[in-house]
């Protein structure tokens, strides 16, 4: 018989309302035109800020085109995202990445501008490359930039892209529909920012914003300017080095066209995975090496690196890159081949660190293959074929 008194028993269930948990990965910032109003404080320049959702933002004090962007981004990214947000005059954006990503310490891996770029965005698309570069050579903080066009009138006549040589910038075309003319008018300008910045912040380095796996944009309505999205345009756009948003038949919703950069096809680091990939083999790789400064190199009856030491100090980057990027899917590993980690590091013991005090190490990554065309044979078959 049993011995407890008759109860009903209540158990709560967490983790159902679709609250991420931070990835360091995934930690972007956002360069708004408008005042931003965080905390009861409101911000026209010079101050960045650290959010986790919409609700940090006031709705009433804060620029109507920076909410949106800001709630577009946490609609792909999730609550609890980390969003360093710094607010600036249109014309100070290129300036403003490199100082959030300064107050930010260096944290931000993606930069979103909602300042609308020029109908000619060479300059300016060169400018923001031209910050990101020094980030990377000055606070070792390499960062993807993402930076929304209007669509010309004409798909065709919207400026080509393909040869400005700017492998750190997104150039997203395409925006959502509003409920006032103002924010509509503004949205076209800035295009879907905070929607491709979310989606970037919700993946993995190595995964393709335009997987048509991880489902549809969260936006029911995407438009270029005021007129439908057609395949045409979009395929337009995209030779041109543009990110636009698209459909494919039979899927409900829009999908972005793909994930290049503003640069030629033939630039290893011409997509948005590969871009995030490298850079994040870079920050490791950094950091790892970072603690061989200074350090003394026992040099060997040649004059050369004792190989062993040299051995040690490949041995040492190898591991910090196949733990933080192959054990997590990163690399582009050989299934079929278990000494394949992705990584190859190499440290010439033959070279003459007595007399230069360099240390030169080659570090590489392998990066995985992209199913961007893909064409299938169908045809009846009997038992005979």
């Amino acid at each position: 018989m049993a011995t407890s008194l008759p109860y009903v028993n209540i158990n709560f269930a967490n983790g159902q309302l679709g609250i991420t948990t931070p990835s360091e990965d995934g930690i972007c910032g956002l360069v708004p035109a408008g005042a931003v109003n965080v905390s009861s404080y409101t911000e026209k320049s010079g101050t960045a800020y650290k959010i986790t959702s919409l609700a940090c933002l006031s709705e009433s004090g804060t620029d109507a085109l920076t909410y949106e962007m800001v709630r577009e981004f946490y609609e792909e990214a999730g609550e609890g995202s980390y969003l360093w947000i710094e607010s600036v005059e249109p014309s100070d954006a290129p300036s403003a990445v490199k100082a959030l990503q300064e107050a930010a310490n260096g944290a931000c891996r993606a930069i979103g501008i909602t300042t609308a770029l020029a109908a000619d965005p060479t300059t300016e698309v060169k400018a923001l490359q031209a910050e990101a570069e020094d980030l990377t050579k000055r606070l070792f903080a390499p960062v993807l930039v993402v930076a929304g066009i209007a669509a010309p009138a004409t798909v065709g006549d919207a400026v080509d892209l393909t040869s400005a040589n700017c492998n750190r910038e997104a150039v997203v075309c395409g925006n959502c529909t509003s409920d006032t003319a103002a924010t509509e008018a503004l949205r076209e300008k800035a295009a879907s920012v905070g929607l491709l910045l979310g989606r970037i912040a919700s993946m993995d380095v190595q995964v393709s914003v335009a997987r048509v796996s991880d489902g549809a944009i969260a936006a029911t309505e995407m438009m270029l300017g005021t007129s439908a999205i057609t395949t045409d345009n979009a395929k337009t756009l995209h030779g041109k080095g543009y990110i636009t948003p698209r459909s494919w038949t039979g899927k409900a919703g829009y999908y972005w066209s793909d994930d290049v950069l503003a640069t030629a096809s033939t630039d290893d680091y011409g997509l948005i995975p590969r871009r995030r990939t490298i850079d994040k083999a870079y920050r490791l790789a950094y950091a790892t090496l970072l603690n061989e400064v200074n350090a003394e190199i026992a040099v060997s009856s040649t004059g050369g690196i004792a190989p062993s030491v040299a051995k040690s100090i490949e041995s040492v980057v190898a591991t910090s890159l196949e733990t933080g990027m192959t054990a997590k899917g990163n690399l582009g590993t050989d299934p079929d081949d278990d000494s394949d980690t992705g990584v190859k590091v190499y440290v010439d013991p033959d070279q003459p660190v007595v007399s230069t005090s360099t240390l030169s190490v080659s570090v590489k990554v392998k990066p995985f293959g992209y199913a961007k065309y893909i064409e299938a044979v169908l045809s009846f078959y009997t038992n005979a074929n």
